[in-house]
């Protein structure tokens, strides 16, 4: 097994799906890393998703089910929370950065810091992380030695993810990904295997090296500017998309790949506002591979999906 960290970002906001999902997600990859790794964000956004109290709410309940979680079921599970202090800013930027200095949250309010911070505390070089809203079918016990042996072969792939949504029978029909100019470039050198050159925060493996002095603090366009304005909020471009402009200028690539059978692959919430209240009927349907005709080729939970987690339920 390689020395892989397993890393999740979690903020009192994801509690009502993290405590339906960790142990989801925990179960597929904490047997195949050495590390495993829950990285708390407790500063606040000025974005409209931190609104209201629901923040202060659920920091206390989502501190108290994470080490509940470590003492019954995961106890070499490791809990940190982001540090923000001005030395540990200033080291990860100097380490990291091309130019500026890692700030807080992007424009829309969303994750920045504590995306960088969370593969900085990770022990290991090489760091698997995930959004704390991904599902994974599939259960391939050997989707990250495969995804390691990807990295150590091949020079140009950045970072490997699982392929989004269950597969199409054609190994080599390209699916699409949740927005269209994010579909893939084409095909890599395995069935079930994807390029894209665009970044990903909702899964990926990679070497921390590859990061170094890489990362440029970016403002966004103009109509995301007004946006930062408006909120109050930072006026930076999304982590997402610097890192898709290094993949272009360095001709490098991700790889999204489904591996040796059974495979592993992805799927993220649909927009569904009450989605969190599907999930005690759709883990189970995904963990068994049960999912309808249309779900294939698609990274976002689809509403025929969603009615039969429904029924599920």
């Amino acid at each position: 097994m390689a020395n892989v960290t397993f890393q999740v970002n979690v903020s009192p906001l994801d509690y009502p799906r993290v405590k339906l999902l960790l142990p989801h997600q925990l179960s597929v990859f904490s047997g195949q890393c050495t590390e495993s790794l829950v990285v708390m964000d407790l500063r606040k956004s000025k974005g409209r998703k931190s609104s209201g109290d629901i923040w202060e709410k659920n920091q206390e309940l989502i501190y108290d089910y994470l080490h509940q979680l470590k003492d019954d079921s995961f106890p070499d599970l490791k809990l940190f929370e982001v540090d923000y202090s001005d030395g540990v800013r200033k080291e990860m930027s100097e380490t990291i950065m091309r130019s500026g200095t890692i700030p807080d949250k992007d424009f829309s309010g969303g994750p920045y810091y504590s995306y960088f911070f969370g593969l900085f505390a990770a022990t290991n070089d090489l760091v698997l992380h995930i959004d704390a809203d991904m599902m994974f079918g599939g259960r391939s016990s050997t989707w990250v030695q495969e995804a390691v042996d990807i990295l150590n072969q091949d020079d140009t792939i950045f970072s490997c993810s699982p392929m989004a949504g269950p597969p199409y029978d054609d190994p080599k029909h390209l699916s699409s990904f949740y927005r269209k100019g994010f579909n893939p470039i084409g095909t890599y050198n395995q069935p079930f295997s994807f390029l894209y050159q665009h970044f990903t925060t909702r899964a990926f493996l990679l070497s921390k090296k590859k990061l170094n002095k890489s990362i440029k603090v970016e403002r966004p366009n103009l109509d995301h500017m007004l946006k930062a304005v408006l909120r109050g909020t930072p006026p930076f471009r999304y982590p997402e998309g610097t890192i898709s402009d290094m993949l272009k200028r360095n001709n490098w690539y991700r790889v999204g790949f489904l591996g040796k059978s059974p495979g592993l692959w992805s799927l993220h919430p649909s927009g569904n506002p009450n989605f969190k209240e599907l999930l005690p009927g759709l883990i189970p349907l995904i963990e068994k591979g049960m999912f309808p005709e249309a779900q294939k080729g698609a990274g976002d939970v689809i509403p025929e999906f969603e009615d039969l987690a429904r029924s599920n339920n």
